[in-house]
């Protein structure tokens, strides 16, 4: 994979709020898989966003339409146990919950990028300062 097999880890499942299965449906596999309904149904494994902050990754990456609305539901204390977070946001008002909730734990924002949508969608890089981490 790219030249990095080495390096990353692939989890063959999604970010919920709770474990089990979902139903997505959608027209084509692509950039709006499961966003926009369809004719086409699969079954996705979920686990519940405190699992996989348990695995303790080096940074997390979220850019799953939608399910970024999961880091609500985490436990502070396993999102500031990871130092660098890659958050992109879909949805009205979502990038100003995200950001709030990173700041007020202690993150900073490296970088935010409004994307040129119809649809609100914002891409942040959060990084936790040394000072701060557990």
């Amino acid at each position: 994979m790219n030249g990095v097999s080495d390096k990353v880890e692939i989890y063959e499942f999604g970010v919920g709020d709770r474990d089990g299965f979902i139903e997505v449906e959608y027209e084509e596999f692509g950039a709006d898989f499961g966003r926009t309904g369809g004719k086409k149904k699969t079954k996705i494994k979920v686990k519940h966003i405190n699992e996989i902050l348990k695995l303790k990754p080096d940074l997390v990456k979220f850019n799953c339409e939608g399910c970024e609305r999961f880091i609500l539901k985490a436990y502070p204390k396993l999102i500031k146990e990871i130092p660098e977070w890659y958050v992109q946001t879909h949805g009205w008002n979502l990038e100003n919950e995200i950001k709030k909730l990173m700041l007020s734990l202690g993150f900073e924002t490296v970088e935010e990028f409004k994307h040129n949508t119809k649809s609100p969608i914002y891409t942040f890089h959060f990084s936790l300062r040394i000072s701060t981490r557990w």
